[in-house]
């Protein structure tokens, strides 16, 4: 029981510093009806306020758990989209929950 994380996809960067956010999720295995849920802990490291989009493709082999998303949060064809204003002290943190929805070989990951 561990975190995957990996970097978060941020744009509109105008002299400030996301780099210390990342998407991680709540399960390193799971099978057919089981949820993983995803978060998003946006952290600017600077003191100029950053307008950012985060946006995330829903996994291949799972589908949204709609009432999942976080305030501010939509689904735009297969991704998950924010945007706002991501200040320095204040971490942002977005959710989002997919349930599995078809059987994969025995360690086969579901990537994101």
């Amino acid at each position: 029981t561990g975190q995957l994380s990996v970097p978060v996809n941020t744009l509109g960067q105008s002299q400030s510093d996301l780099s210390n956010s990342s998407l991680s999720a709540n399960r390193l295995s799971a099978g057919v009806g089981d949820v993983v849920t995803h978060t998003i802990p946006l952290r600017n490291r600077t003191n100029t306020p950053a307008q950012a989009t985060v946006a995330d493709t829903i996994p291949a082999h799972t589908t949204l758990v709609l009432d999942s998303l976080s305030p501010g949060m939509l689904k735009v064809g297969n991704q998950v989209v924010w945007n706002g204003q991501v200040v320095s002290g204040t971490p942002v943190v977005l959710h989002f929950a997919v349930t599995v929805v078809d059987t994969l070989a025995w360690g086969q990951p579901i990537t994101n």
